[in-house]
């Protein structure tokens, strides 16, 4: 089902997308881009920044991507307009309370919702993903045991006590598909 025409651009808040790698994140950021028109910052914008000097393996790596990343939302905090409008990608695990602290917070300093979309499909269609042309030249994850890996021994960061949250399994739908499904679920708080 296509969403109405509605006009987006009077809409503000953060739509984050989380998920596991290769769920189809970026893919889908990009897709409602092309209907919403707003910024996009996927989580390899800091994550490559890094690695282009840094080995992942080096030691300091995940420190340094975790301080960059509340610098930019620090730095984010400050900016003053009526209308914030932002497609956040990122692959966190319930382990990772810090990382959602930041999204969190930047929702409360812009003083607008923050809409949860938790990404996910099944393991045979997530190594398909993995696996497509062009991640590797994005410094995407595509190693398919330690997907696996990372299947068997993380959980999806699922928050606490959150409206604003819904949960879409990917594995039959189509980018487009998944992308209106969001479209028709942030209409139903701004229609």
């Amino acid at each position: 089902m296509c969403p109405s025409s509605n006009d987006y651009s009077k809409i503000s808040g953060i739509v984050y997308l989380i998920g596991m790698p290769g769920v189809g994140k970026l893919s889908i950021a990009k897709k409602l881009n092309e209907t919403l028109h707003w910024k996009l910052l996927d989580n390899h914008t800091i994550i490559n920044c890094v690695t282009s000097v840094l080995d992942r393996s080096d030691q300091n790596w995940s420190s340094i991507v975790m301080n960059m990343r509340k610098t930019l939302f620090t730095g984010l905090h400050k900016i003053s307009t009526d209308n914030h409008q932002l497609i956040v990608t990122d692959a966190i695990a319930s382990c990772d309370d810090d990382i959602f602290q930041n999204i969190k917070d930047l929702s409360t300093a812009w003083r607008c919702n923050l809409y949860i979309i938790r990404l996910s499909c099944s393991e045979s269609e997530n190594i398909f993903r993995l696996t497509q042309e062009g991640r590797q030249s994005n410094h995407k994850l595509v190693d398919k045991d330690l997907l696996v890996h990372i299947r068997n021994n993380y959980h999806l960061f699922q928050p606490q006590d959150y409206e604003l949250c819904i949960d879409l399994e990917t594995s039959d739908l189509t980018i487009q598909e998944s992308a209106d499904h969001i479209l028709n679920w942030l209409e139903s708080f701004n229609g």
